[in-house]
């Protein structure tokens, strides 16, 4: 498994998760769409994303989805040396620790900053480990992250991953 992404762009990836399971968790719309602005995250966001931002009765199958997304950027953020360790694929996500990284920060250019991917030695486990947990949410977010982190193609978010 190697990883085909810029750290440029898994930063802006995670931040974009991060800010859907922010609406899915009830955040306000507005509060949510200032942060894309302020974090500067327009250019990563896909089509269902601005999509499901703008939706203000948006389903509920939808809202869950989105929510499982944090899973998916705990993952990124990991990748990227934003977060030191990932807990069992099966472990719920700490939405105050994956969001730590991202608060201390003010654009995804700052998450960027001074960051590695790790190599495809370390993801590889973290895949085989995710595939043998499926389908528990947080299983299904690693496998995303990581399919989409190492597609050789570099096909877009929404064409990598499952759908919401």
């Amino acid at each position: 498994m190697t990883p085909s992404r810029t750290v440029a762009a898994v930063s802006g990836r995670a931040i974009c998760l991060y800010l859907c399971a922010e609406k899915a968790h009830g955040t306000s719309p507005e509060l949510v769409t200032g942060l894309v602005d302020a974090y500067d995250v327009e250019q990563f966001l896909t089509g269902r994303e601005v999509a499901f931002l703008l939706d203000e009765a948006a389903l509920l199958a939808q809202q869950q989805r989105f929510a499982d997304g944090i899973h998916a950027c705990e993952t990124l953020l990991w990748a990227i040396g934003r977060l030191d360790d990932l807990p069992a694929a099966t472990v719920e996500s700490d939405f105050g620790e994956v969001a730590r990284p991202l608060l201390t920060s003010g654009s995804w250019q700052d998450v960027a900053a001074g960051a590695e991917l790790r190599p495809g030695r370390e993801l590889a486990p973290v895949l085989e480990a995710a595939l043998a947990a499926l389908p528990a949410p947080v299983a299904r977010g690693r496998v995303d992250a990581l399919r989409w982190l190492s597609d050789s193609d570099k096909r877009g978010w929404d064409a990598v991953t499952a759908e919401p």
